[in-house]
């Protein structure tokens, strides 16, 4: 499971503004689990990255009878034969791209997680918003796939591990 967040210190504009403050590299996973937790304490708003693997992860299935039950007419009239990839088809129009996505949403409630299959569509422009506002602060809480560009390295906090584990950390703190 993983978790994507952009943390604004300001209301979200991306200026070129200089601030004085820099991230601190720590190593430590309780250190950077502290530092999560103080930037989320201060925050001014909070923006979360979400994709399909927290729920895949959760059990929840995108294909089989919850597929059929949801997406029957879409399977009939364009052959898709489960959720994910339905999400890359060429609809010929934006009524039915947006038909799809709306129904996609609804249907999942998009959760927090975002892996490496798809970082065109979540991660890039998290951390581009981030590289653009100097008082943003990238957080990566994700077991086996915690990374960042080096642009940004002085603005994240990337936490190799499981994001149950460290929601329950951060709220014991």
């Amino acid at each position: 499971m993983s978790l994507k967040t952009s943390i604004y210190r300001s209301t979200g504009s991306f200026s070129g503004e200089r601030v004085s403050k820099v991230t601190p590299l720590y190593t430590a996973a309780a250190d950077k689990i502290r530092y999560l937790k103080e930037e989320l304490d201060t925050a001014d708003a909070i923006v979360i990255g979400a994709g399909a693997g927290l729920s895949a992860s959760a059990g929840m299935s995108y294909s089989g009878e919850r597929f059929e039950k949801t997406f029957a007419d879409f399977h009939q009239k364009y052959g898709i034969t489960d959720m994910y990839s339905g999400g890359f088809y060429p609809f010929d129009t934006l009524e039915e791209y947006w038909a799809w996505w709306s129904r996609h949403i609804l249907v999942n409630r998009y959760e927090a997680g975002v892996g490496a299959n798809t970082p065109v569509i979540i991660k890039y422009p998290f951390w581009q918003m981030t590289a653009r506002n100097p008082k943003a602060v990238y957080a990566c809480i994700n077991k086996g796939e915690s990374m960042c560009p080096q642009e940004i390295r002085k603005q994240s906090i990337c936490i190799d591990d499981d994001i149950a584990q460290v929601l329950c950390k951060i709220k014991e703190l």
